[in-house]
């Protein structure tokens, strides 16, 4: 005869275990290491910074930004001479090193859009500059709208 409620049982261990899986995976997928910065395109902004040219308090104001990065879904890659500081979760790979350091041949602060487009170059770093042209943009204003309770 049939057994409803070993059905049940059985369905719901099927359940909890798949959703362990995506949990893990998705977890997993957060901390990836970075083989190439199109990787984050559609997900991140990307802000490129060769400090090597800048004042180090600059590096102390972004990372002080916490907030206003997340918000804005800002992956920021700060270049030294001793190698890159990030905000990224995974390991970076040469490859992306590489492409951080010519994206900066002709500027000391990039902005590349989650489109992967290139919005703002300069010699400075301006972040109350750098967040109001982010929040100027109209996915960051779709982003705000839904965030915003009814």
């Amino acid at each position: 005869m049939f057994d409803l409620k070993r059905l049940h049982c059985r369905l719901l261990h099927c359940a909890l275990t798949g959703i362990f899986w995506l949990t893990l995976s998705n977890a997993q997928a957060m901390t990836v290491d970075l083989q190439d910065l199109q990787q984050l395109q559609g997900y991140q902004r990307i802000l490129l910074v060769d400090g090597r040219r800048l004042d180090k308090q600059g590096l102390h104001n972004l990372a002080q930004q916490n907030k206003a990065v997340s918000e804005r879904h800002i992956v920021w890659f700060w270049l030294e001479d001793s190698g890159i500081r990030d905000n990224y979760a995974g390991a970076l790979s040469l490859q992306v090193k590489q492409q951080i350091a010519t994206l900066l041949l002709d500027s000391q602060v990039r902005l590349i859009g989650k489109d992967g487009g290139s919005k703002y170059q300069s010699d400075s770093l301006d972040l109350a500059q750098i967040f109001a042209l982010i929040d100027s943009m109209p996915m960051r204003q779709q982003e705000m709208r839904k965030q915003t309770p009814n």
